[in-house]
């Protein structure tokens, strides 16, 4: 997996804006539960082998959260 970080990069003093992809190998384990009638909560713990101190998320360790409606479906929003 690669993370693509935006950056500000000063050089001669003027700051340039500069993208850059980070190399990241992302394990963790997660717990999915019932919030309410028809809403899911999700929770995932995650650590990356190749952090590094120029990667995108400042430890190694994160945690993710995540909301779900059931039976809700992308097709149905209309535009």
């Amino acid at each position: 997996m690669a993370n693509y970080t935006p950056m500000v990069v000063t050089a001669t003093g003027t700051d340039l804006a500069s993208c850059s992809w980070h190399e990241g190998l992302l394990v963790g384990i997660g717990k999915q539960m019932s919030l309410a009638k028809g809403m899911n909560g999700q929770v995932i713990f995650t650590y990356d082998f190749l952090h590094t101190h120029e990667s995108p998320a400042p430890k190694a360790w994160n945690i993710k959260f995540g909301f779900q409606l059931a039976g809700f479906k992308l097709k149905d929003i209309k535009l």
